[in-house]
């Protein structure tokens, strides 16, 4: 990404590259409450030294409102606003998996990559998902998914790839005429 391969560096590292992902298995806090879940991910951009934070100064005071106005505005945009203070735990799957995409969201990646996004969705589920993953694209967002089947990526991408162990076998804009039309 941008030059710079991150592909064996820490996770720490990745996300400094501007790489944000979420996982197939959910990777929740879920005894913190959604709004907490989100503020991990927002970590590298919080600027408050351990001073600020030790003492509860008020630029870190200041700094901490700022993450947690904008956990709640990412809360919303995925579809929990005013869920914040529910444990992340409580949530269904379908808003739990929403969650792990706007703590993804909270570290203003350059790239959100998605592995198997709608994983144990119901179809009703996936609808959703899809209608938030078309509201962030619109909105400038670069997004990466890996996804099968390629249904759910048709009406999605731009440009899509299919692999199989790691060789290209198609490229280009991902159109089915029918939904058998699958390599």
């Amino acid at each position: 990404l941008g030059g710079r391969d991150g592909g064996q560096a820490c996770a720490r590292r990745r996300a400094a590259f501007g790489r944000a992902p979420t996982f197939q298995n959910l990777h929740l806090w879920k005894r913190m409450t959604v709004r907490d879940n989100v503020l991990v991910g927002a970590h590298r951009s919080l600027r408050v030294n351990l001073a600020q934070a030790a003492f509860g100064t008020r630029g870190g005071r200041h700094a901490e409102q700022a993450a947690s106005e904008r956990a709640d505005s990412l809360l919303q945009l995925v579809g929990l606003g005013g869920r914040g203070d529910q444990l992340a735990g409580s949530l269904p799957f379908a808003e739990q998996r929403r969650l792990e995409i706007a703590r993804a969201l909270a570290s203003d990646p350059d790239v959100l990559l998605l592995d198997v996004p709608a994983a144990g969705l119901h179809p009703h589920d996936v609808q959703e998902l899809l209608a938030l993953l078309k509201r962030l694209k619109e909105t400038g967002n670069a997004i990466l998914i890996v996804q099968y089947p390629i249904e759910f990526m048709v009406n999605m991408c731009h440009t899509g790839n299919c692999l199989d162990f790691g060789q290209k076998h198609l490229e280009g804009h991902p159109r089915l005429s029918h939904p058998h039309d699958v390599v």
